[in-house]
């Protein structure tokens, strides 16, 4: 009967405490607004890998580092890092670059491929 009297003892000295104190605030992290654009328009839009949608496009995310991709048909890829800061919105603007297409060997002909 001792020996099942003592642990529980054991728990109650340590609980009591824990009864008393306030419970640890929430810290909420709140969005930032980021306006994302591009030239052209109509780009898709991915954020650390995940599509959002198309340029132009106004989007929220919480503050850190993210990987910002922007892609179109016959463009080059425009990926960058954006540091997002608490309470500062943000706006991105992409010049999209057109991709330049192979140009075939003067030497060749169609019927030689």
């Amino acid at each position: 009967m001792r020996k099942a009297i003592l642990p529980l003892l054991l728990l109650v000295a340590l609980t009591i405490p824990l009864v008393g104190e306030e419970p640890a605030p929430v810290v909420k992290i709140h969005a930032v607004p980021v306006v994302i654009d591009s030239r052209p328009d109509y780009a898709e839009i991915q954020v650390d890998g995940k599509f959002i949608g198309t340029t132009p496009l106004n989007y929220h995310v919480t503050p850190g580092v993210h990987r910002i991709s922007l892609t179109r048909l016959r463009y080059n890829p425009w990926v960058r890092d954006l540091t997002v800061t608490a309470g500062i919105p943000t706006r991105v603007a992409a010049l999209l670059e057109e991709t330049t297409a192979p140009k075939p060997c003067p030497t060749e002909t169609p019927a030689a491929r």
